[in-house]
């Protein structure tokens, strides 16, 4: 008789198991499609057969990140950390989640956690860097960028955040090579072309610039990423490097002027 109850628990527990992993599977797959609301009644599913799952908590935390929903994901992957304090991957993807609360101190405080976990994915460097960068510590930044790169030499965001490093300290001839590399990686990215256009009306460079924005126009329309650089444009004060941009009648060149209307093709 103990013997049958035993085997029963067992395939009870087998059955509990195999219907988490499917919650898992429709969740992640749908999370990855942007159908976060079924990814999350799934992964609540999950946590209803296996209350003590870390992995569903985390999962679940990053379709309410997906969603938007920024303090249901935090209190997610906070129940994720207590479950299983010793993976790194839960405090980076609670650091990423504090660095767009605007806690760039917390954020710290977990990709340093997740580095000294043994976290080695390059996320950890790049994501630290992307804090470093927040806080104006560019040569932080970019020592990260630079070890992201170690381990994931075909990174490209990470070439393209380098870049905005070395901009940021006045060295764009180093920015554009960066960006260069990246766009060689990876020729539809558009935050390349957009940030490489910056770069060069910085140096007044004002044909190449016009040529790259219309590039990273053509591959947002491409991707649908137009809203994403809206956001960027939104919160940006951009600087083309000619201080006359703002002034009223002004008389500008044929070139200078096809490089201001491609920049504000990006704005419409």
């Amino acid at each position: 008789m103990a013997e049958l109850f035993g085997a029963i628990a067992t395939n009870r527990m087998i059955e509990v198991l195999q219907r988490i992993l499917r919650s898992t599977w429709r969740a992640e797959n749908a999370g990855c499609g942007g159908d976060f609301d079924r990814a999350i009644a799934d992964f609540d599913q999950a946590i209803r057969l296996q209350p003590d799952s870390a992995l569903a908590y985390h999962h679940r935390g990053n379709a309410w990140s997906g969603k938007g929903e920024l303090d249901r994901a935090l209190a997610d992957y906070e129940a994720a950390i207590r479950l299983d304090p010793s993976n790194p991957a839960l405090f980076r993807d609670r650091g990423v989640l504090r660095r767009h609360h605007g806690d760039l101190d917390g954020a710290l405080v977990d990709f340093d956690h997740a580095i000294r976990l043994g976290f080695s994915d390059a996320s950890a460097y790049s994501e630290r860097g992307l804090v470093w960068q927040d806080k104006k510590r560019h040569e932080r930044a970019i020592a990260d960028f630079n070890q992201a790169l170690k381990i994931s030499p075909n990174l490209a965001s990470a070439l393209v955040n380098r870049g905005i490093a070395w901009r940021s300290k006045g060295d764009f001839d180093r920015a554009i090579a960066d960006f260069d590399e990246a766009i060689g990686m990876e020729p539809n990215m558009p935050v390349a072309y957009y940030n490489r256009a910056l770069t060069r009306s910085d140096k007044h460079e004002f044909d190449q610039a016009t040529t790259d924005h219309s590039k990273a126009r053509e591959f947002i329309i491409e991707t649908g990423q137009i809203n994403f650089v809206r956001r960027i444009l939104a919160v940006r004060n951009v600087a083309i490097g000619i201080h006359a941009m703002g002034a009223r009648n002004v008389q500008y060149s044929p070139t200078v002027r096809r490089f201001l209307d491609s920049f504000r093709l990006l704005r419409q």
